[in-house]
């Protein structure tokens, strides 16, 4: 039995939890799920389930470590643990499932996050930022030589 089935079956969650690696369309998942869980073990995993599951306001249980734990961290979203502990990992899904209360803050925090990274969000900061480098380039007006010599 693989870390993450051991942990759904030892404890008291284990009838609610159901483990899915990977789908074509996770939608029913995500508008079904409370929290989603990534215990990713390194950074060479991506984070676009997060942020998917992000957009139907979904907290989610992360390991400390990559993308999953900066979406976190930055949009306080969920809670992190450390990577390999999984009695920190069943705590926190447990936490999440006792504490009504937090796990509405997360999920809201969760959906405005997932709003910050929509394609038109991140279109109108590039903009911005295309914008302010183009201003830089502009010189300001200066006044010229010749006509400083001539107010004289």
């Amino acid at each position: 039995m693989k870390g993450r089935e051991r942990v759904a079956s030892c404890t008291a969650i284990a009838r609610s939890v159901e483990l899915v690696n990977s789908l074509e369309h996770p939608d029913a998942y995500y508008a079904a799920a409370d929290v989603l869980v990534a215990p990713f073990e390194n950074e060479r995993f991506s984070s676009v389930n997060l942020v998917e599951g992000m957009a139907y306001g979904r907290a989610h249980v992360v390991t400390d470590v990559g993308e999953p734990a900066d979406l976190v961290t930055r949009y306080k979203s969920g809670l992190k643990v450390p990577v390999g502990d999984a009695a920190k990992l069943a705590d926190a899904m447990v936490t999440l499932a006792a504490d009504p209360q937090l796990l509405a803050q997360l999920s809201h925090n969760a959906r405005k996050g997932a709003a910050d990274l929509t394609v038109d969000a991140v279109a109108r900061r590039m903009s911005l930022v295309y914008e302010s480098l183009s201003s830089a380039d502009e010189e300001p007006e200066t006044v010229s030589n010749a006509e400083t010599t001539q107010e004289s």
